[in-house]
Parts: structure tokens; C-alpha cells; sequence
């Protein structure tokens, strides 16, 4: 794994909070048993302030699937530019993947890659056929890529293809694209949960 120097850390608020200064750093999921204390990278990025950086995923829940992050301290900007573009050609997480589309087009290539995944299929030459699901009527091309290559950065990370993933390997993506799907329903259409759950025992005392 390129981060020489870091180890796998528990991604939760406790420890994000002993992180400090700045660098590169990825979040990541733990792989199933069978593949125990191997990492999955999810999304890697960079910051001047890791620590600030790492709590902002944990409040906004892009990436509620994740279970560890690793970071790599580097001062310099530049380096840190440098070393975060290293990693993410040699991970293609898919974190980065959706970041790179319009929010709208990263939800439509997120909610294509669970179709495919849930079929469990990998696809191939862009022949969403072979998935039983049919061809995608009306789908801009980026958006038929940009799930394509979802599926490219799953199958890289757990080093199989899609359709060679345990139910519990393919379970947890389905959930993390699910997570990211309702992350930006949820940013997008400013609904708050709590709200809801307000309003909701508002209407039953009534």
C-alpha cells in the first residue's frame, strides 16, 4: 500500500480529533473476514488541516460506510497536491469518481452502479445488457462512465470482479452507494431528519 508511513485508524470522532497538522489522507472500509486487515480506499483527499478536514466527512455523512481513514502528515501544499494525485491514480476510489461529476449526474452514475451491483455484474464494454436491467435510455455518456468506472474502483479495491464479490463484500457497497445517494438527496433538498421526526411526534400528540 503507498502509505508508507501510516497505519489504518478508527474513523469515528474520537479519534479524528488526535489527528493534527496537514496532509493527504484516505478513508477506507474494513474488507470481510476472509480478507482480514485489508482496506478497501473509499475516497482520498487532502488538507491543510486534517483534523478539520476528517471531522467535516464525519458531520456531512458523505461517507458514512467508512470504518477507517489513514493519513499521511505533509506540510507542503504542493507535496501534498503531488501525493494526493499519486493515490488517487492508483486507487481510483469511487469517493473521487462522483466528486469529479455535477451532484446531479453523481446521483443518477451511483443509483446505475447499484443497479449493476445488485445484479452483481460487471459492465462490460458498457453492455448494461448483460445485467438483465437493459440498456439505459437518455443516460449521458459521462454518467454511464462515471458508473462504470464505480464499479472499476470497487472491483480494485477488493482485487475480484463485481461479480465475484461475497454477499457481504457486495453488501457494503451497496450500502455506501446508497449512503452517498441519500447524502445528496439530502444536501440538495435541504431535508433534516430531525425535522421530520419533530413534525411527526407533533402529529401524534395532536
Amino acid at each position: 500500500m503507498p502509505f508508507l508511513k501510516a497505519t489504518a485508524q478508527k474513523f469515528d470522532a474520537t479519534t479524528v480529533s488526535k489527528v493534527d497538522g496537514g496532509g493527504v489522507y484516505a478513508l477506507a472500509v474494513e474488507k470481510t473476514s476472509d480478507d482480514r486487515g485489508q482496506y478497501a480506499i473509499i475516497y482520498v483527499g487532502k488538507a491543510s488541516d486534517l483534523k478539520s478536514r476528517l471531522q467535516g466527512h464525519l458531520n456531512d455523512r458523505s461517507f458514512v460506510g467508512a470504518t477507517h481513514f489513514f493519513a499521511e502528515p505533509i506540510a507542503n501544499e504542493a507535496a501534498r497536491v503531488s501525493r494526493e494525485k499519486d493515490l488517487i491514480r492508483h486507487f481510483t476510489p469511487m469517493g473521487n469518481t462522483l466528486a469529479e461529476l455535477p451532484r446531479a449526474s453523481a446521483t443518477e452514475a451511483a443509483y446505475l452502479a447499484v443497479r449493476a451491483l445488485w445484479h452483481r455484474r460487471l459492465l462490460g464494454k458498457g453492455d448494461f445488457g448483460v445485467m438483465g436491467i437493459g440498456k439505459p435510455h437518455r443516460v449521458p455518456e459521462n454518467v454511464r462512465l462515471a458508473a462504470n468506472n464505480l464499479l472499476k474502483a470497487i472491483a480494485e479495491a477488493e482485487g475480484k470482479p463485481v461479480e465475484s464479490l461475497d454477499p457481504n463484500a457486495a453488501g457494503r457497497y451497496l450500502n455506501l452507494l446508497y449512503d452517498t445517494i441519500r447524502s445528496i438527496s439530502t444536501a440538495d433538498l435541504g431535508y433534516d431528519p430531525g425535522q421530520g421526526q419533530r413534525l411527526l411526534s407533533e402529529l401524534r400528540q395532536d
